[in-house]
């Protein structure tokens, strides 16, 4: 698969680095990277656990007059839960950004498309929901109204 590549500025040490980042216009294609490091790929449009948790946001959000933007980014914050973790235990995440290869620091100051535009050609694996296919429907209810963000006081 095709990748553009973008430059990061890292906001705790200022190392420039480049990672992968899927093309513009790669619609419901995703990348999910996790803390160490690890990146796996999603295909929003054909995970059918990526459909199911936006139905069971759109249950636990009901009646508090959200809008769907609102549930979209919901979904991208906690959609993790649903995704088996790393093969250090790490949890995966779609607003995750590239960790920094010089402080191991996932804090990022800017990023933007290489330019000229470069591109990488790879393959990451795709995302697995191993786990979460095993819960029964209380259980992922539960593991999901545990990651949403609480409401300020």
């Amino acid at each position: 698969m095709k990748f553009y590549l973008y430059t990061y500025v890292c906001a705790d040490c200022g190392h420039r680095f480049k990672a992968p980042e899927m093309l513009p216009g790669s619609y419901g294609a995703l990348l999910m990277r996790s803390a160490s490091g690890e990146t796996v790929f999603l295909d929003a449009l054909n995970d059918d656990v990526y459909a199911q948790v936006d139905g069971l946001l759109e249950q636990l959000l009901q009646g508090q007059g959200g809008s769907a933007t609102r549930r979209a980014n919901l979904l991208r914050r906690v959609f993790g839960v649903a995704c088996d973790n790393d093969s250090q235990g790490q949890s995966f995440g779609l607003l995750t950004k590239p960790k920094c290869g010089q402080c191991g620091s996932l804090n990022m100051d800017y990023w933007e498309g290489t330019e000229p535009p470069e591109y990488l050609d790879c393959d990451f694996p795709a995302v697995q929901h191993g786990q979460w296919l095993q819960l029964s429907p209380a259980q992922k209810l539960e593991r999901l109204t545990r990651a949403l963000p609480q409401p300020k006081p």
